[in-house]
């Protein structure tokens, strides 16, 4: 008889895992972004071991696992899984994050090339109008 409490025990300790990191990510690192994201695939997980933990093993059992394995409650298996999908996540998410960063930062750049020309034209029309105010207010040459 497979025992469903292997796949309820898997996912939840693989969901406690990325809650736990997440909560790291957020306070440690400020990464909120990521941990906000990280704590939603948290839920998943867990969601799935609540709602279906006999869905996943007769999936596990498709994927023709021993009978063996599965009748186990194994806690750090889990955790160990936990682990390996954080650091896929991890890896994923910066991946994804390199190109959007990259066209950010050329966004940037050309944003403040645009904003220091703006600048030094600003800074050339006041010049050029304190030239022509200081002209307007000199004395004219009295001639003796």
């Amino acid at each position: 008889m497979i025992n469903i409490n292997f796949a309820q025990t898997l996912f939840s300790s693989a969901g406690s895992v990325f809650v736990v990191l997440s909560i790291l990510f957020f306070l440690a690192f400020r990464k909120f972004r990521f941990a906000i994201l990280t704590l939603l695939l948290a839920n998943a997980l867990i969601w799935t071991a609540i709602v279906f933990p006999k869905s996943i093993i007769s999936l596990f059992e498709k994927l023709s696992i021993p009978e063996s394995i599965l009748s186990i409650n194994n806690y750090y298996l889990g955790v160990a899984l936990g682990f390996v999908l954080f650091v896929l996540w991890f890896i994923l998410a910066y991946l994804v994050r390199i190109p959007f960063k990259k066209k950010n930062e050329k966004q940037e750049s050309s944003q403040n090339q645009v904003s220091s020309d703006e600048e030094s034209n600003k800074d050339t029309a006041k010049l050029t109008d304190e030239s022509i105010s200081a002209e307007d207010n000199k004395e004219p040459l009295k001639k003796e």
